[in-house]
């Protein structure tokens, strides 16, 4: 008979042991807030976070440049120059070339 009662109750425990065990690995990789989802969402925000700090800080330079290309004509003469190769109606471009690009 006790042998019995201490099958029975090893038997209960097991499966308890088990029902705990198989609850946990449901709750970290399979429910709608499991562990590991939140810690991915967790490395989404921090990643998408520094992303917009450096989004909301190349705005800031390209307002800065907007500013200044509204207020000086020299730049704007400038940057047609010397990134798209405009010139004046009697200006002439003359280019250097280095010795190693003829090689």
């Amino acid at each position: 008979m006790k042998r019995k009662n201490e099958k029975s109750k090893k038997s209960t425990l097991r499966i308890v042991l088990i029902c705990v065990f198989l609850s946990v690995v449901y709750l970290a990789f399979f429910d709608h807030y499991s562990f590991l989802k939140v810690v991915k969402t967790k490395a989404k925000s921090t990643r998408l976070k520094k992303e917009l700090a450096e989004v909301k800080e190349k705005n800031e330079q390209l307002k800065e440049k907007n500013v200044a290309l509204k207020k000086d004509d020299d730049e704007i003469e400038r940057i047609a120059r010397e990134e798209y190769g405009y010139r004046g109606k009697d200006e002439n471009e003359v280019r250097f070339i280095d010795k190693k690009e003829i090689k």
